[in-house]
């Protein structure tokens, strides 16, 4: 799984960084938000996040399944959620 798929999942299921982040004992989200951006998500992460939203392991280790159910994402999960536009600052 993918550190953006990972998001979308996360951001889908309503599970805020923070609760990923107490659910593995750290004290900040800055760890989960540097996560989200690499290539591959640990299995350690992928448990936290099995045991927040209720999907199994199991489906969130099989690339083909979270595929699948990242294209059934609405696409406003998949934005930026704070997004500023150039025109604000000229």
């Amino acid at each position: 799984m993918t550190g953006k798929e990972y998001q979308y999942i996360r951001k889908f299921n309503k599970v805020s960084q923070i609760d990923v982040a107490k659910k593995l004992g750290l004290k900040s989200n800055y760890a989960i938000s540097m996560i989200e951006k690499e290539e591959l998500v640990a299995e350690r992460l992928i448990q936290a996040l099995s045991d927040l939203t209720g999907i199994s392991v199991k489906n969130l280790l099989d690339d083909q399944w979270v595929a699948g159910y990242c294209e059934k994402i609405p696409e406003n999960y998949k934005k930026p959620k704070f997004f500023r536009s150039k025109s604000i600052w000229l």
